[in-house]
């Protein structure tokens, strides 16, 4: 028996990809996906895709056809998870979290630790959370389910040459469910502002930064501790990104520099962004937590500002694998 999922349901993109094979490996289901991507530009599968689909084949033994680059069709048969180390390699500046994601669910099945080692790829892009984000707002969310994620970048990417490396262990346990109504008092907001070494005479961070401070102190009353970074890639660019650390939660937001706008601008998006969320969890934490509630045991909710395209995609996906209905409001997600 193969469940068969049409790739251009829901956003049609990339995200059905990575939660069904994650999931695949999870239950041990084969899947067949088709019409991958068929309403984007350049349909078919990219770099980073294939990256991650050889990389939870990797994780449990699984025999893969049309993992190559431009597939409209992949068929993804199984083994079992299994625990020790798991590398992959991504050759354009394709998003490491992206590739992340699938792993995080597939890892949810390993026995004992999983040890993964990304290399190549960007830790930064356009229509992607950052690593950082993985780190500090993802991975608590998960810790609280039972699910511990340890994330160390080594080296940041940013596009077009990425080369980035990132080292995440996965210490899979027995899912929790996870109830969040309300995120409670904001107790810190803290951030990360980074940019490649070319830009620290223009004190690019440190602009990002401060534009950033002074923004969501004026609405939260609470000082943003923001680290400045300057490190060393293959290419010039920078990010930033905050979190609020809330009584019951953890939210956060990021934004990308990009040439021609104003370091000044890309705090300032950032801090806007972050304000925007209303929710116990942020709209993209929302959508990657979708799998994990369906896995975990019993009855999961959340609130949330935005139930977004992509969440609404990773639901139709996880029932189709564990036979769960979700209910999506407005404002909140429950299974």
């Amino acid at each position: 028996m193969m469940i068969s999922i049409d790739g251009s349901r829901g956003e049609g993109g990339g995200q059905i990809i990575r939660t069904a094979v994650g999931l695949s490996a999870v239950t041990g289901e084969a899947v067949e996906i088709k019409n991958i991507r068929a309403g984007r530009p350049g349909p078919g599968l990219k770099q980073q895709h294939i990256t991650a689909v050889g990389a939870v084949g990797e994780l449990c033994d699984a025999h893969v056809e049309g993992n190559v680059l431009g597939s409209k069709e992949l068929k993804f048969k199984p083994g079992k998870v299994h625990g020790g180390s798991v590398s992959a390699r991504v050759t354009t500046a394709g998003s490491l979290g992206l590739v992340l994601q699938a792993l995080l669910i597939a890892g949810t099945a390993a026995k004992k630790e999983v040890h993964v080692s990304l290399r190549g790829g960007g830790t930064w892009g356009k229509w992607a959370p950052p690593v950082e984000y993985t780190k500090h707002v993802l991975a608590p969310l998960l810790a609280r389910m039972g699910y511990g994620v340890d994330v160390n970048v080594s080296k940041h990417g940013f596009y077009p040459r990425g080369g980035a490396v990132v080292d995440c262990v996965l210490k899979p346990g027995k899912l929790k469910p996870l109830s969040l109504g309300d995120a409670g008092k904001v107790m810190a907001v803290k951030g990360i502002s980074i940019a490649s070494g070319d830009l620290v005479k223009s004190k690019v961070a440190d602009r990002q930064a401060k534009a950033c401070r002074l923004k969501l102190y004026e609405r939260l009353r609470v000082t943003p501790k923001i680290g400045v970074e300057y490190v060393d890639t293959g290419c010039v660019g920078s990010g930033i990104l905050v979190w609020k650390e809330c009584e019951h939660s953890v939210l956060g937001a990021s934004a990308l520099g990009e040439r021609g706008v104003r370091a000044e601008d890309v705090g300032t998006e950032a801090a806007a962004q972050l304000l925007k969320e209303s929710g116990a969890v942020d709209k993209w934490a929302a959508d990657q937590l979708i799998p994990f509630m369906g896995l975990a045991a019993g009855e999961s909710q959340i609130s949330v500002s935005e139930v977004t395209g992509h969440a609404q995609t990773n639901a139709l996906v996880t029932e189709q694998f564990l036979g769960k209905k979700f209910s999506l409001g407005r404002a909140s997600i429950s299974v």
